[in-house]
């Protein structure tokens, strides 16, 4: 059966220096010992109000990224971090993957929290779907912070075979309760492992807690590092123990499609009387 080792680095980007910021990826990436290396969202850039993402954001083929590539093939690791992507004149907050054979995975934030700090959707443009990236070790998907408050992108994710999500974050000590509760939920009701990454320290008048963490696919607490710390956290995931999970408790083989019809017909409804973009 897989096994995964996840290295979850709780560090605290420069703002606005993707140099400084590549030097320390580097640093972390020699240092760390896993299959998987996972940094935290616009970790390349920083996450700060004012950030001119625009200005900061690449192409697949950026220098940035051509860096962070060649890094993952030298040291034969799996790394996962967050920046701004553009793509076809449009800006996208992203997550990827870098593969140690040279090949990327792009994932690009469903849900854009525009409310008290936050006014993403005037940078960035929304995306719609999820992907599962079929790695030698491990069925994963990749979501970004506020993502985590809605339980149907994860259903579709497991649905369609993830194994383990990862979560990167750049959340605010303000709203650590609401992680901290939510994760195992989504860890429980889909049967799968979670890793939670988030930025560390002050970034404008923002501050992020850090406080990497980790569920099993029963919602059980495996890994929760210290708040406020940078550091390097590990988990050891036994892909077997999906397989046991899902026999104690069979929410995917139980789950229904009438309530998704349901649901995007209420979605639906309320699009065109509303004039709101939101549908499922």
């Amino acid at each position: 059966m897989k096994k995964m080792k996840v290295g979850l680095i709780a560090a605290t980007p420069l703002l606005g220096n993707k140099e400084g910021n590549l030097k320390r990826i580097e640093k972390l990436v020699k240092q760390a010992n896993a299959d998987l290396l996972v940094f935290g969202e616009m970790f390349l850039t920083g996450y700060g109000k004012n950030t001119r993402w625009n200005e900061l954001a690449e192409d697949l083929e950026g220098p940035s990224l051509k860096f962070v590539s060649k890094l993952a093939e030298e040291h034969n690791k799996y790394i996962v971090m967050g920046c701004p992507m553009a793509s076809k004149d449009r800006v996208y907050n992203s997550a990827l993957i870098f593969y140690p054979n040279g090949k990327k995975g792009v994932y690009k934030k469903n849900y854009l929290p525009s409310f008290g700090l936050f006014a993403e959707k005037k940078s960035f443009s929304q995306w719609k779907g999820i992907e599962v990236f079929d790695l030698e070790i491990g069925k994963i998907s990749l979501c970004i912070c506020y993502d985590a408050f809605f339980p149907e992108l994860w259903k579709l994710a497991a649905l369609e075979g993830t194994e383990l999500m990862i979560c990167i974050s750049a959340s605010p000590f303000q709203t650590r309760h609401y992680f901290e509760t939510v994760l195992p939920a989504r860890a429980l009701e889909n049967t799968i492992f979670v890793a939670y990454v988030n930025l560390v320290g002050k970034q404008d008048d923002m501050f992020f807690w850090g406080g990497s963490q980790v569920y099993g696919p029963r919602g059980n607490l495996m890994v929760k590092a210290p708040y406020f710390k940078e550091r390097i956290d590990y988990a050891e995931l036994d892909f077997g123990e999906i397989e046991d999970a899902k026999a104690d408790r069979p929410t995917l083989d139980d789950t229904e499609r009438w309530h998704f019809e349901e649901l995007s017909k209420i979605l639906g409804d309320r699009q065109n009387r509303t004039g709101s973009s939101t549908t499922f």
